[in-house]
């Protein structure tokens, strides 16, 4: 099989069945722009297609629940959550692990910084995280919602617990990483790579995650569930990327200016270009598109697989698809469609078909 030879059909193939599943509504009011780039939305959702099988948009279920029911409001989370323990947080968020009492289901709760309140660039965050989880539940690849609720500049969301296993970072240094087989691995990669498809194909346009800077922190921006699924988490940095609207995404530089070789090209700056930049409560905006993202891809797949020299061949043929993730000039770089077409295919060729 050579992966290169079969892109171009198995890419017109995988677009139209992508179209066909991925029939979103729209559901988004635009509204000013924050920070001079990130815009909020403010969800005027219906009811979706269900991709993630379980229950109809707009719903939940967790095991060891045995019904869906609706995601919890202000009144319920109220009445019926039980905050546990602090299990950390963010810049932003604090989080905890709370107790559903009607389902006897534990739950992750996060909530806007009390002593964040205040800054209005943290609450829109916050905010925008939300209604980017609100928007994205239609897709397996992203966090189950459980619940929110907003009160003045305080936000809250309820979501599923992956406390067995935690973030993908975290995972991959864990006893239960180490007992995996590659193909397990393997198809952690592909849910990240599709976690990215899902992402650039969003039909109210193509997104960037601006949250990723270095290797292990990306990953850490990913929660392996019970099933051992990866989905991603913490999406309050997805800005759309469409030229042809006037929409241009600009991803933050790294705090102090820190450079990072993990960035894409067109993301790279130097210390000094940044400190030149820099503003207070501004720490400036770099360019990024979906293919910013795709240049990425290599360093946190090879984190996950962590191959050895005994898989050669394997090797080589991933080694052709990050070759064209890392093309310098983006139109030449492959999209992240035809990266999980690739990895697709190279999965059914050494594992279904017992080459390894």
């Amino acid at each position: 099989m050579e992966i290169i030879e079969e892109q171009t059909n198995a890419y017109t193939v995988h677009s139209r069945q992508q179209n066909d599943s991925n029939q979103k509504i729209e559901r988004i009011e635009e509204q000013k722009e924050k920070s001079n780039n990130l815009k909020s939305h403010k969800s005027t959702s219906k009811p979706k297609p269900n991709l993630t099988e379980e229950c109809e948009y707009g719903y939940f279920k967790i095991k060891p629940m045995n019904k869906c029911r609706k995601w919890l409001n202000c009144k319920q989370i109220k009445q019926s959550v039980t905050i546990l323990q602090k299990i950390g947080g963010g810049i932003g968020k604090e989080a905890f692990i709370t107790k559903l009492e009607d389902d006897n289901v534990t739950l992750v709760m996060l909530k806007t910084r009390l002593g964040r309140l205040k800054d209005e660039w943290i609450t829109d965050r916050v905010e925008e995280g939300l209604e980017n989880l609100i928007h994205f539940q239609t897709s397996p690849y992203v966090n189950k919602l459980a619940g929110f609720c907003r009160n003045g500049s305080e936000t809250v969301i309820l979501s599923e617990n992956c406390a067995k296993y935690g973030d993908l970072e975290s995972f991959v240094e864990s006893k239960f990483f180490t007992a995996l087989e590659l193909n397990q691995r393997f198809q952690m990669v592909m849910d990240v790579i599709k976690g990215f498809v899902e992402l650039h194909n969003d039909d109210i346009g193509p997104r960037v995650h601006c949250d990723l800077h270095e290797t292990k922190q990306a990953l850490g921006q990913y929660l392996v569930t019970d099933e051992l699924k990866v989905v991603l988490n913490d999406i309050d940095e997805i800005p759309i990327h469409d030229p042809s609207k006037n929409k241009i995404a600009r991803c933050r530089y790294l705090q102090g200016c820190k450079t990072s070789a993990f960035l894409a090209p067109e993301q790279q700056y130097t210390y000094e270009y940044c400190k030149s930049k820099w503003k207070s409560s501004y720490p400036g905006m770099k360019r990024a598109t979906p293919k910013s993202d795709v240049w990425k891809i290599p360093d946190m797949a090879e984190e996950v697989l962590k191959l050895s020299t005994n898989h050669k061949e394997l090797k080589e043929k991933l080694a052709q698809v990050y070759a064209h993730c890392r093309e310098i000039d983006e139109s030449k770089r492959w999209s992240s469609n035809q990266v999980s077409i690739a990895f697709e295919q190279i999965y059914d060729q050494y594992f279904n078909n017992n080459v390894l």
